[in-house]
């Protein structure tokens, strides 16, 4: 094996010399000794830059694999998250209890385990949608051991009644931007 820095000549290779089980769970200790590195067996891999990306020990012995530059199929990934939530009315209340908002992730119809990424939040008036700062208007409870969870309680005043809170979550997969968001009208208690 090569363990060395990027190095494009003589590079440190090793030999295994001997292995130890230390424990039944898979904690091995492995001895190595020092190698030459010879360049009619071993290669070192380089971009269209001359950088070194890989080093490889024994390359071009016989019956060696020969490393094969992978490109994933292009595929539709048809990604969207949907958002939900708790309780039977699209509302929240002001000073109420907190509202349990989540997200679930779809790749191709099926149920996914990606991350959430950004919440942000909003008050939407007729057709005028203002962005907010949550601290003024909102006390969230995330502590439910999920990113796809937040536990919502609007503190804002009673200027608000009749407005709608508008909660998105943006999230970047394989470098598709999904989005989902909920309307929740704001009520008094």
């Amino acid at each position: 094996m090569i363990i060395d820095n990027k190095v494009l000549t003589e590079p440190r290779t090793w030999k295994i010399t001997k292995v130890n089980r230390l424990a039944a769970n898979g904690l091995t200790q492995i001895t190595l000794a020092q190698d030459r590195f010879d360049e009619h067996k071993d290669y070192i891999e380089l971009d269209d830059n001359g950088e070194v990306i890989g080093m490889w020990a024994d390359y071009y012995l016989e019956d060696q694999l020969t490393p094969v530059n992978y490109e994933p199929p292009e595929q539709n990934f048809d990604l969207h998250m949907e958002m939900y939530y708790a309780g039977s009315k699209p509302e929240i209340k002001i000073n109420g209890s907190y509202k349990r908002i989540y997200v679930k992730f779809f790749q191709n119809e099926e149920e996914r385990p990606y991350a959430a990424q950004d919440w942000s939040y909003a008050i939407k008036d007729g057709d005028i949608i203002t962005p907010i700062d949550p601290t003024d208007y909102l006390d969230i409870n995330d502590k439910s051991g999920t990113d796809q969870e937040i536990k919502l309680k609007f503190i804002g005043d009673a200027s608000n009644l009749g407005k709608v809170l508008v909660v998105t979550n943006t999230a970047s997969i394989y470098g598709t931007i999904v989005s989902s968001s909920v309307e929740l009208d704001i009520k008094s208690l």
